[in-house]
């Protein structure tokens, strides 16, 4: 349904013009609008692409201590996380047109008396990557990691692969 929106605005806007004889064009959408609801919209369908790698892994993997949890990030946009043995892949909505994806380990809670309390902060793993939005011909838009276009399926298998290897460390 998401696909044929503009057209409903569209007809919504001659239905006025035909049955109340106004002339109003439905109010237009900014360009940030615009990319805060794409950028939302292709979240939304990270996290189901996600969330359905999730479901195989864990049905194929049979072993409650071992499986995958996603997450919901609250009082966000549409950000989440994966979880398992304390490595968190979280994606979040860094800014309109941009989406991060980035890999933390949070300890154990049990301390050691030798250690410090630094030894178990969150820790970051390899580098924030960063999908980008471009627009292209027509208001087109798509997205690309370091300006290469990017394919859902293989950022969803690479990242998942990456977080469930670690992740069994």
């Amino acid at each position: 349904m998401e696909k044929i929106h503009w057209i409903q605005e569209l007809v919504e806007s001659e239905n006025l013009i035909e049955n109340e004889g106004m002339i109003e064009s439905p109010e237009e959408m900014t360009h940030d609008q615009i990319l805060l609801q794409e950028s939302v919209q292709y979240l939304i369908k990270l996290k189901n692409e996600f969330q359905d790698a999730s479901i195989a892994f864990n049905e194929l993997k049979g072993d409650a201590p071992g499986i995958i949890k996603l997450y919901g990030i609250a009082k966000t946009h549409s950000d989440f996380m994966l979880f398992r043995h304390g490595y968190k892949l979280v994606v979040t909505l860094k800014q309109p047109g941009v989406i991060s994806l980035r890999m933390n380990f949070v300890p154990s809670t049990h301390v050691p008396a030798s250690m410090g309390p630094d030894t178990f902060k969150e820790k970051m793993i390899g580098e924030e990557c960063h999908i980008e939005a471009r627009y292209g011909a027509f208001g087109e838009l798509h997205w690309v990691y370091q300006n290469i276009p990017v394919n859902m399926n293989y950022l969803v298998k690479y990242f998942f692969t990456v977080f469930a290897k670690e992740s069994n460390r």
